[in-house]
């Protein structure tokens, strides 16, 4: 997981590495890597040393009131069903449905499991 340095710390690291003139020095002293040193140097250079805001999980596309409006029209639908009516994927449902479990104000009917094609034995 990526470390996010303040502005303070990245200005000393990069004065450090102006007055000592060596990345290998300036990098093992503060505990980063070249590229994180070169990266802040383009950084400064194009005017803005702050960190960038961090990426995260997406938003996902699916409120709650989706998942009841969908639910609505067909009080039995399983994933598949709702997948389709919500026009997305049945494992993006599931996701979204762990997620929203505990705010929801139905259930989904559990998929019926295929059965699998047993051979019959001699004894049978």
């Amino acid at each position: 997981m990526t470390k996010e340095y303040d502005t303070r710390f990245r200005a000393l690291a990069l004065a450090h590495y102006r007055k000592y003139d060596s990345p290998e020095d300036t990098c093992e002293d503060f505990g980063i890597s070249k590229a994180t040193l070169f990266r802040w140097l383009k950084l400064e250079k194009a005017g803005n040393l702050s960190p960038k805001k961090r990426g995260g999980k997406k938003v996902s596309k699916f409120k709650h009131f989706h998942f009841n409006r969908a639910f609505d029209k067909n009080k039995t639908t399983n994933q598949e069903e709702l997948a389709r009516a919500l026009n997305t994927s049945q494992s993006t449902v599931s996701r979204s449905l762990r997620k929203f479990k505990n705010k929801l104000d139905f259930k989904l009917p559990k998929r019926n499991k295929r059965q699998k094609n047993i051979p019959k034995t001699a004894s049978d």
